[in-house]
């Protein structure tokens, strides 16, 4: 039994860290698409600079916090009711999100504080949980257009996230290679979490 315990000990902390991370890369998803900008990365619409296009990315990026908002306008671009209600659907599981990584946290301090990270066994199961994750994300950003598919299957109960550019063209402005870049910035955010558990939670003797 002692054994299950730390299992799940280990995969709630890998979970709280995703949770984290991913968090962290929406909060940082405007400055990595004025990079994209920068760098032509994002295409070029006739007749839009590229603060126009910005301006658009931050109307949406607003919006998905903006629980009280009724729906999503857009400055220069049309949207369907479909394509709407899918950024209502991703507004909706950012909400969950951030209640569950509010709920992670405050268990993985309490058990912080109650010392259950001091045995050996659980840094061991966290150890081999986190090679699984790396795999794991080695082989989403290997095979990204796939990974892509399975993650809006997994989470959307409808197929609005395959946008037609005929009735949403904001979706030219929102390239599957931007996201790729957010999926390789999630990886080096729950990096960077990792370490910090293990420099505050760590026993000294690890």
């Amino acid at each position: 039994m002692e054994q299950i315990r730390t299992w799940v000990r280990a995969g709630v902390t890998i979970l709280t860290g995703l949770a984290n991370a991913v968090l962290g890369s929406i909060l940082l998803a405007p400055l990595l698409y004025r990079v994209y900008l920068q760098v032509d990365w994002i295409p070029r619409i006739a007749g839009l600079s590229k603060a126009a296009i910005y301006d658009d990315f931050m109307r949406i990026w607003t919006y998905l916090w903006q629980v009280w908002r009724s729906s999503l306008e857009l400055a220069h671009f049309a949207s369907s009711a479909g394509g709407r209600q899918h950024f209502a659907e991703v507004r909706t599981l950012i909400i969950g999100l951030v209640l569950l990584a509010f709920l992670l946290n405050g268990l993985i301090w309490r058990w912080g504080c109650q010392g259950l990270f001091s045995s050996w066994s659980y840094w061991q199961a966290l150890k081999q949980g986190q090679w699984g994750l790396a795999l794991l994300g080695l082989g989403m950003l290997l095979f990204f257009d796939q990974a892509f598919v399975a993650f809006h299957r997994l989470f959307f109960a409808n197929e609005l996230w395959l946008f037609d550019p005929g009735l949403d063209p904001v979706i030219w402005i929102l390239p599957q290679s931007y996201f790729l870049g957010l999926t390789a910035l999630i990886l080096v955010l729950y990096s960077l979490w990792s370490g910090l558990f293990t420099k505050f939670f760590a026993p000294r003797a690890f």
